[in-house]
């Protein structure tokens, strides 16, 4: 026979027309008609095995490979003289003509688009839906532009080859995409061709790829398909992945009788709103068009166009605050603020869109809203732990926002040893042993003058050094001058040392070692704080295989509010832990006295050192674009300037509350608050009765021994008389 033919339909009667010298005839045909560049497609009327018509097929001479189409009944299967429904035939029909995308103008314009927009560097993987011939996706890869190799992918249904309506199983979709995303994270650039014209196929496609996370934005998607424009345009708008990755389609569009093969692409965020847009046309003796100057694969992000923005987030100050204000026409709106809020606007400005926050109940919410893709950020600072990256991504860190802790300043205990801290052990032994050898010298000169008591000697030394006269009955040899020379400028020495150092000990009392590190924090505190959104960092507390980390997590508990925990810690002996700007902010605002003083103090050491940032949706696709605003504001020290500039204006509005409050104040009232201010952590403090502890307990301790002294003497006393009688 003459010739090559494009393709051969068979039409079958018998129950396996694929067995025996049947097919050996039929190869036989098929071989002497089939051309080098020819591709083979078989029809049924659903009544053939199917794993006969694949079997079969391996078997022809297809240099280009085969397809297969059924026309299934819908009541089963038929006999001879039935046959299926007209409306499937018309579908199979309509399949086998455009099955093959590798063939003819089609590949030659997909040929094209890859020579356009793929690098020097770039890979390709083409990923079909099992429908499409082996041997032409083989050898269509060949002649396509992929310097760093190209790989192929099918998902082929398990049920037998189907017509459009149906589709390969979800669990075999899934495996190719992991596949094909093994391949896109070794290469450093890849186009992936889609190839398929089932509806079906396509949006399991979209959701698939979304879950197992195959695309992100320098990932070039390419859908090849012959569907129709609009269910095209309905297919992009309605999923992330067609509509906000860097994805385009290449279908073929019929103009005056003339074919053309158009690549469109989904514009979310144009002048005009939403558009499905024609970029490039391809067409035999023109080759490949560019349209009002798109690019290929467009920039989708790099300007908003005034679009809307959805956002989450909830009131954390410094970076998250919101307030209520009416309007003169009586409505109330909420106004927002924080250095948060102020980066966002900022970067809504620079990329030219609107800001909506999303209403939303909890901090759980806010995170949920965005893994979901209802919300593009949420626009409070979250710690980058682990076990949150299964969830959602980041934006660039930009903050060193760890989480510290908070507690009471120590209360001043007692201080009985207020008389001898002044003096070192060392300073008090040496002075002990001088007294002592000067005491002993003083008794050896005064024996010859008969004066030998060793009580008068210790009571006449003892008096020099706390300043009480000199004794008149000195000796008047060189030796006893010198002795109590020196022992006068010992004791005026030490006198005066002590003295002052125990004026400072006395009003500057030493208060107890407070808590600055993780370590002793977990044992002095008897529980820690932490508002809801905390329940992550204790569970990643409670996994760590530190034992500091794992005690803390044993004492933490939840308090509805920031405030509410940092009123607990005022109080008890507990610590709140929050982001150090947080912490200094409420601080300052409710905690902080009018002379500037404050009971609670910050932990010198974090309890989690760390970054922080935006969470954003898996592979967002505008993070590039995101990221480089942050870092803009970061670096010109915007963040800085916004967050010192709240913690001035909570200051100054605290002392300005206080000062109202105590106006109003009656003098009792202002007495009493006075009062309780000079027993706290003031910086004008009256000496107490725990200051003066020591010197009393002294007094109070010499009085007893005096008193038994006494007692005894008297005594004594009272004998003698007796044995007089």
């Amino acid at each position: 026979m003459a010739g090559a033919l494009d393709g051969v339909e068979l039409y079958l009667r018998t129950n396996d027309l694929l067995q025996g010298e049947m097919f050996e005839a039929l190869r036989a045909v098929i071989a002497e008609t089939s051309g080098p560049d020819c591709s083979v497609v078989i029809m049924t009327d659903g009544t053939q095995p199917s794993d006969s018509v694949y079997q079969g097929m391996k078997q022809l001479n297809a240099p280009w490979g085969f397809g297969a189409f059924e026309a299934r009944p819908s009541g089963g299967f038929e006999n001879s003289t039935g046959g299926p429904p007209v409306e499937d035939l018309f579908t199979v029909l309509e399949e086998a003509r455009t099955n093959d995308l590798l063939q003819g103008e089609m590949f030659e314009a997909l040929r094209a688009v890859i020579a356009e927009t793929s690098g020097p560097d770039c890979s390709v993987v083409i990923m079909t839906d099992g429908t499409q011939p082996s041997d032409s996706v083989y050898q269509g890869m060949k002649q396509l532009n992929a310097p760093w190799g190209f790989g192929a992918f099918e998902a082929r249904p398990s049920g037998g080859f189907e017509n459009s309506t149906g589709g390969p199983p979800e669990e075999d979709l899934f495996t190719v995409v992991e596949e094909a995303r093994k391949l896109r994270k070794t290469s450093w650039c890849l186009t992936a061709v889609l190839m398929s014209n089932s509806l079906r196929f396509l949006r399991d496609f979209g959701d698939v790829s979304l879950k197992q996370r195959f695309l992100i934005w320098p990932t070039r998607l390419l859908v090849v398909a012959t569907i129709p424009i609009l269910s095209l345009k309905d297919l992009f708008s309605s999923y992330w992945t067609y509509s906000m990755m860097n994805a385009m389609v290449l279908t073929p569009d019929t103009v005056k009788k003339k074919t053309r093969y158009s690549i469109y692409s989904h514009l979310p965020h144009t002048d005009s709103g939403v558009h499905f847009i024609r970029i490039a046309s391809w067409a035999s003796g023109e080759g490949l068009v560019s349209i009002k100057s798109h690019d290929f694969f467009p920039a989708k992000f790099s300007n908003f166009h005034g679009s809307q923005v959805n956002v989450t987030a909830l009131p954390f100050a410094p970076h998250w605050q919101v307030t209520k204000k009416t309007t003169p026409s009586g409505a109330t709106v909420e106004v927002f603020s924080g250095t948060d809020y102020l980066m966002l606007a900022a970067i809504a400005k620079a990329l030219n869109f609107t800001i909506y926050v999303l209403p939303t109940e909890n901090w759980n919410e806010v995170t949920q809203k965005v893994e979901d893709r209802e919300s593009f950020i949420a626009t409070v600072i979250y710690a980058l732990l682990p076990n949150r990256f299964l969830q959602y991504d980041y934006t660039f860190a930009f903050e060193f926002a760890s989480p510290t802790f908070c507690m009471r300043k120590p209360v001043l205990e007692p201080q009985w040893q207020s008389l001898y801290r002044p003096l070192t052990d060392a300073v008090w032994i040496v002075s002990f042993m001088v007294h002592f050898e000067k005491s002993r010298k003083t008794e050896k000169e005064k024996k010859r003058m008969k004066r030998t008591r060793f009580g008068d000697v210790l009571q006449d030394v003892v008096g020099i050094l706390l300043g009480q006269n000199i004794a008149l009955d000195q000796s008047t040899s060189t030796s006893s001058r010198i002795l109590a020379a020196s022992w006068l400028v010992f004791a005026l020495i030490i006198g005066v040392a002590y003295r002052g150092n125990l004026t400072a000990f006395l009003t500057l009392p030493k208060y107890p070692a407070r808590a600055e590190t993780l370590e002793e924090l977990i044992k002095v505190a008897d529980k820690v704080t932490m508002e809801p959104y905390g329940e992550a960092f204790r569970s990643f507390y409670s996994k760590s295989d530190s034992v500091v980390f794992q005690k803390l997590a044993s004492i933490w508990e939840t308090v509805t509010s920031g405030r509410e925990g940092l009123a607990d810690a005022s109080r008890r002996k507990q610590a709140h832990i929050e982001v150090r700007r947080f912490l200094e902010l409420v601080i300052a605002e409710q905690f902080t006295k009018l002379d500037g003083s404050t009971q609670l103090y910050l932990g010198r050491e974090n309890v989690f050192p760390g970054l922080s940032g935006w969470p954003i949706p898996h592979d967002a696709p505008f993070k590039e674009n995101l990221d480089r605003s942050i870092m803009a504001v970061k670096e010109a020290g915007l963040y800085e300037k916004w967050s010192s500039d709240f913690m001035a204006q909570a200051r100054k509005e605290s002392q300005e509350r206080q000062m109202q409050k105590a106006a109003q104040m009656t003098p009792e009232e202002g007495a009493d608050t006075a009062d309780q201010e000079n027993s706290g952590d003031s910086k004008v403090t009256a000496l107490t009765i725990v200051h003066m502890q020591g010197p009393l307990m002294l007094l109070l301790l010499g009085l007893i021994i005096a008193l038994v002294i006494f007692a005894g003497e008297m005594a004594i006393l009272c004998g003698r008389c007796v044995e007089m009688k």
